[in-house]
């Protein structure tokens, strides 16, 4: 089976990593570590005024979903702070499908306090002697959400 991809869409990993290569510098890093912030909004902003934003999200691009891997493949390669994004990238496909198929009132509580939790978990504070980072504990906390609520 051929699993390369087709000529487009390598075209538009050479687009996302040529606006990476433009607007992300080590001082964006810095920022990310003295804020506390794992957002960087120049290269989102770069990233959107190519239209790869738009072409990414599930339901409303016009891409393929192959290209939303891609993106935030690309992303962490590079080591872009990028959780604003997913966030906002998933809240967008969440409203596009809910667009389509009318989500029930429950799903969409439901939806919504597991990416409360989820982000809440960042919160949590950890002792040092546990072995674990804040990551893995903000995802722990979402997830079981999500599991008893199935």
């Amino acid at each position: 089976m051929d699993f390369s991809l087709s000529p487009e869409v390598e075209a538009h990993r050479q687009t996302i990593r040529r606006i990476i290569r433009e607007t992300f510098t080590p001082a964006m890093v810095e920022r990310q570590h003295t804020t506390g912030t794992f957002d960087c909004p120049e290269v989102v902003d770069a990233l959107a005024a190519e239209g790869v934003i738009e072409r990414a999200i599930p339901g409303l691009g016009k891409g393929d979903p192959i290209e939303l891997w891609m993106l935030f493949n690309e992303l962490e390669k590079a080591a872009v702070p990028h959780d604003a994004l997913a966030i906002s990238v998933m809240i967008a496909g969440v409203v596009a499908l809910h667009m389509r198929v009318r989500l029930s009132a429950g799903a969409l509580w439901a939806l919504s306090v597991w990416g409360a939790l989820h982000m809440a978990g960042g919160l949590v504070h950890v002792p040092e002697s546990w072995p674990i980072t804040w990551k893995s504990s903000n995802v722990a906390l979402g997830s079981s959400f999500r599991f008893f609520s199935c």
